[in-house]
Order: structure tokens, then sequence, then C-alpha cells
């Protein structure tokens, strides 16, 4: 069971940037969190961001890498 408190009014913040925007189904989910693949992970540091990312420019840091990561692991093209 989902329990879910709250949700946004509009949820746009990966969608917006894809033409094709799939659902992942229930029975992917299982699987990738039962055998998680280790070639989908990657880390970058962002010099001088905090775990908030508050710092100027560091949002914007994860703003640009963030498309790259997603088109690269599961397909599609960025907008």
């Amino acid at each position: 069971m989902v329990v879910c408190l709250a949700a946004p009014p509009a949820f746009v913040a990966v969608g917006q940037w894809y033409e094709d925007f799939t659902p992942t189904t229930e029975a992917e989910v299982v699987r990738l969190l039962a055998d998680p693949d280790p070639g989908t992970s990657a880390s970058v540091v962002v010099p001088g961001a905090g775990h908030l990312f508050s710092e100027p420019g560091a949002l914007d840091a994860v703003a640009r890498l963030a498309p790259g990561w997603f088109v690269e692991r599961l397909g599609g093209t960025a907008r």
C-alpha cells in the first residue's frame, strides 16, 4: 500500500523534458529494486555544493547534469 499525504498540483520536474515519458510498470520497479544494475548509478561532485544545493549555481549544475543521466540510463531523448 502507498499512502500519499500530499501531491503537487502538477509534476513537471522530469516529464516536461521528454517527448515520451511512459510510466514505469510496477513489475519494472520491483525488478530494479530486487536486482539493481550497478551500471545505473553514478556520482558527480558539484564543487562547493552542500547537501541542499542552496549555494549559488549548485542547483543549476545539477539541472544541467540530470537530463543526461536519465537519457543514458532510461533511453529517450531530452528536449
